[in-house]
């Protein structure tokens, strides 16, 4: 139950991440995200 919460709530940094950088700056933040999750 909690994993999909923690889903829902990656795909939503993804968007902000996406809509609020760009490209070059997305890529690190997306690494360093993954690194908090997991």
């Amino acid at each position: 139950m909690g994993v999909k919460n923690e889903t829902m709530a990656y795909l939503e940094v993804l968007r902000y991440l996406y809509h609020k950088r760009p490209m070059g700056k997305v890529k690190p933040g997306l690494e360093r995200i993954s690194m908090l999750l997991s």
